[in-house]
């Protein structure tokens, strides 16, 4: 993204959200964002797929 596109984005978000409610969305968009990538990988690691990245990632 080019930083006129990401303006863009910010001020959508800040008319949306507006400047009280935007910092809690965002904090709360973060810990999805964390909790979606812990389980991504816990679950890879559950089907034993973490094993055959390590392979991949060595030749």
């Amino acid at each position: 993204m080019s930083s006129s596109e990401l303006l863009v984005v910010a001020v959508a978000a800040l008319l949306l959200f507006g400047g009280k409610k935007l910092p809690e969305f965002l904090r709360t968009w973060g810990r999805i964002m964390r909790d979606i990538k812990r389980n991504y990988y816990e679950f890879k690691r559950q089907i034993g797929l973490d094993e055959f990245d390590d392979v991949i990632k060595k030749k």
